[in-house]
């Protein structure tokens, strides 16, 4: 009897322990992603048309992804056309920073469960 109750003990104690544990991954992780949107959303309304690249990896740090959207087999000159876009990620959000050829804003997009 004394056997059983010293294991139902430890393997109270160890769920309490993991589940803490648990508890304390997903705060921190909320936490960060919190911060990383915050931080996406206060500077997406700061990015103008005619910023640069830098200006954009200065407030909002390295893109999640960088996506082409010129296609080169086309005879079009990319004066004003969008030639990169860079996008930072958030649980089902996106924001885009378009860049023409000289590499400066020439749109702004946010998407919400894309």
């Amino acid at each position: 009897m004394r056997r059983f109750k010293a294991v139902t003990l430890a393997v109270t104690f160890l769920v309490v322990i993991v589940s803490g544990f648990t508890v304390l991954i997903a705060v921190s992780h909320y936490n960060s992603y919190n911060a990383k949107r915050e931080k996406i959303v206060s500077s997406f309304a700061n990015v103008q048309t005619g910023d640069t690249k830098q200006t954009v990896v200065q407030r909002l740090g390295q893109p999640d992804e960088v996506e082409n959207c010129y296609d080169s087999r086309s005879n079009e000159e990319p004066t004003n056309k969008c030639v990169e876009t860079y996008w930072y990620m958030s649980f089902l959000e996106r924001w885009g920073f378009s860049f023409n050829k000289d590499g400066k804003v020439i749109d702004k997009t946010h998407n919400v469960s894309f």
